[in-house]
């Protein structure tokens, strides 16, 4: 996949393809997560509460929520 992207380094390659795309590496191919019907109506609920909440709020609720996110990386990081 690096040979597609010479831009992008490794690491971030597989942090897209595993953390974002949600696949992981099996016999070094990559396949998509195995979900269970509970895990997707779990996660489309959780999606729609999030555009929801968007609609509602619009962009300052996406900050607020990405300066919430940026406030737990920091003190998880602090406690390793």
């Amino acid at each position: 996949m690096s040979d597609l992207f010479p831009n992008t380094s490794r690491s971030s390659l597989d942090t897209i393809v595993s953390e974002r795309l949600e696949y992981r590496k099996l016999c070094a191919n990559w396949v998509p997560k195995l979900w269970f019907d509970h895990h997707k109506t779990q996660r489309m609920g959780t999606v729609l509460t999030f555009l929801q909440r968007y609609n509602h709020d619009g962009d300052e609720w996406a900050v607020a929520l990405k300066f919430s996110r940026e406030i737990d990386r920091a003190i998880q990081q602090d406690e390793t």
